[in-house]
């Protein structure tokens, strides 16, 4: 009855293009910037870990200055890729952005409106064999660097603000 419901050469294709699952290599941990409705503080910490992080291979930067600041912000854009090394682990980082718009009224005005929203992630791409290794040690680290540079600024220390976005 199946052989009657799916044709023969179907299986097979399936399984030669790997449409039954992905057998890559790769790792891919997406780290949204919200957890429910508070920041992920993974997400923070990888948002500084990357300012520190930006080299010359970094093609594509935006750099800002707000009315009020006396710092440059350098961040990198949308879908740029940023490469690491850790104990012999590379490591790629890129932040996703996607856009929503979804429908609103405006209620002084009486109309519908677009509300337009972005939901920021990052993601970091690495080779399974050091699933592990990234989770126990890495990312710890990641967060422990971010912890250290809070603590110096609120010494009094003056540090050049870099945002990743």
């Amino acid at each position: 009855m199946a052989n009657q419901l799916i044709p023969q050469h179907l299986p097979e294709k399936i399984v030669s293009q790997g449409l039954l699952g992905n057998h890559s290599s790769e790792m891919v941990f997406v780290i949204q910037e919200f957890n429910g409705l508070s920041v992920n503080q993974i997400y923070q910490a990888s948002e500084f870990y990357l300012r520190t992080k930006m080299d010359p291979s970094v093609g594509w930067l935006n750099v800002s200055k707000g009315p009020q600041g006396k710092n440059l912000s350098v961040t990198v854009s949308k879908g740029e890729m940023v490469v690491d090394a850790f104990e012999g682990i590379e490591l790629r980082w890129q932040l996703i952005c996607t856009e929503t718009q979804k429908p609103s009224f405006n209620y002084d005005s009486g109309s519908l409106a677009t509300e337009k929203s972005e939901q920021r992630s990052i993601v970091l791409n690495f080779h399974k064999k050091n699933k592990e290794k990234v989770l126990s040690i890495y990312l710890p680290y990641v967060v422990e660097r971010s912890k250290s540079h809070k603590r110096r600024k609120q010494g009094g220390e003056a540090i050049l603000t870099r945002r990743f976005l």
